[in-house]
């Protein structure tokens, strides 16, 4: 089972209840928390472009994996070009 945090975000009752479910649990007495809507954006938006490109160069495999939009497409520090020693994800960034 995968769970996209921003699907917990926007819907956290239908999530976690598939979560419970996944996992054989009852759902009786179980809370529903509530979250801040787009916490995710105002806390990007406290980075820099270098921690930004840090952060990019370091988790691109995976949020490619995950189906993300890389956010720095324009690289200013380094060579420019994600290094992978896996290059099977190498031909699925686009920079």
């Amino acid at each position: 089972m995968t769970v996209k945090y921003e699907d917990l975000i926007q819907n956290p009752k239908y999530v976690l209840l598939a979560v419970l479910d996944f996992c054989g649990l009852k759902h009786d007495g179980f809370p529903i928390p509530t979250f801040t809507q787009d916490l995710n954006e105002k806390q990007i938006s406290r980075l820099s472009d270098y921690e930004i490109e840090t952060i990019t160069r370091i988790a691109a495999p995976m949020l490619i994996h995950f189906g993300y939009e890389l956010r720095n497409k324009n690289l200013k520090w380094g060579t420019g070009e994600l290094q992978y020693e896996n290059d099977i994800l190498a031909d699925r960034v686009t920079l």
